[in-house]
């Protein structure tokens, strides 16, 4: 969803909500779900059936930080994940806890899971093996599975720091059907000098008895939030330190909180 892309770009949850709206899209069968994914297998998609004129060029202009990332003048950008997120495993980890806790069924892209990189080497044998310069080659390419599995064995390494989160949030996400089936209600957090924390996507999962609430921060710094909503824990590990009703999330930070 691309629209995933410009709320973290803009640090607001707007683009996200207004696409999930019924104004936008619309009902579908209670035994059925949408596909949901970061980007397509080779590109992050920006044709206009998916967004607008507007919203193409804001997260192009955002997101196509080198030039042979641009793929069909504007309309998609050939570039891995961890790419578009800087390399960043915090800003991996946020992205994929937005797409882990929305409805519907989520699709990962191979190598994806430890922040597999663009390949440049693949990219120009390509355009010699083919004869044709397709930039999605850059996201395409083969696995060294031995040297990933060597990192991935370095709890301070970069595979290792981005394969981790995702492997805590899927086993969160499979113990708890309500991410699958539940229903979806945002809501908004106060920062402690009582103005909308709007870089802060929040919004409950629930179930039946089980709720789950979602709380991400979309912006890189950290915002110190009111706090007065019950929890049992964090399905994702550490509890947020709360003191006199109010806690800090670092930027980037996320926390899937069992009410």
């Amino acid at each position: 969803m691309p629209q995933i892309f410009k709320s973290v770009a803009m640090a607001s949850r707007e683009p996200v909500a207004n696409t999930l709206s019924r104004e936008v899209t619309p009902e579908i069968p209670s035994g059925a779900q949408w596909f949901t994914f970061l980007r397509c297998h080779d590109e992050l998609s920006l044709e206009l059936v998916y967004v607008t004129e507007a919203d193409r060029k804001f997260i192009h202009e955002h997101y196509c930080r080198q030039p042979q990332w641009d793929f069909r003048l504007g309309q998609g950008i050939s570039a891995r994940l961890s790419e578009l997120m800087e390399r960043d495993p915090a800003r991996i980890g946020l992205i994929y806890s937005i797409m882990l806790t929305l409805p519907g069924t989520p699709v990962i892209y191979y190598g994806d899971e430890f922040g597999k990189l663009n390949d440049e080497d693949y990219y120009q044998e390509m355009k010699v093996t083919v004869g044709k310069d397709d930039t999605r080659f850059l996201v395409r390419g083969k696995i060294n599975w031995m040297e990933v599995e060597s990192a991935l064995a370095l709890p301070g390494s970069y595979e290792s720091q981005v394969f981790k989160r995702v492997k805590t949030m899927l086993h969160a996400r499979n113990a708890y059907p309500v991410f699958g089936r539940g229903k979806l209600d945002w809501i908004s957090l106060l920062k402690v000098n009582g103005t909308l924390a709007e870089e802060v996507m929040a919004y409950y999962r629930t179930e039946g008895d089980l709720k789950i609430l979602v709380v991400q921060n979309l912006s890189g710094n950290k915002v110190n939030l009111k706090w007065d909503i019950p929890y049992r824990k964090n399905l994702l590990g550490i509890d947020p330190e709360i003191n006199d009703h109010k806690f800090e999330l670092e930027g980037f930070g996320y926390m899937w909180l069992e009410i």
